[in-house]
């Protein structure tokens, strides 16, 4: 699984796949203080997908 080889796979939990391509919406709590983390980890989870095609 894709989670794994980014090394995600214990931060990450797999929702299903977007077969159709259509925005993937994701929320956070801002009052959590985790939240930060799970946008950072995001972000830098998206950014690799990215470079990597």
């Amino acid at each position: 699984m894709k989670l794994e080889e980014l090394g995600f796979n214990d931060a990450l939990k797999s929702a299903g796949t977007n077969a159709k391509k259509a925005p993937i919406y994701i929320a956070c709590s801002p009052v959590k203080p985790s939240s930060k983390m799970y946008i950072e980890l995001i972000e830098k989870g998206t950014e690799r997908l990215r470079k990597s095609g």
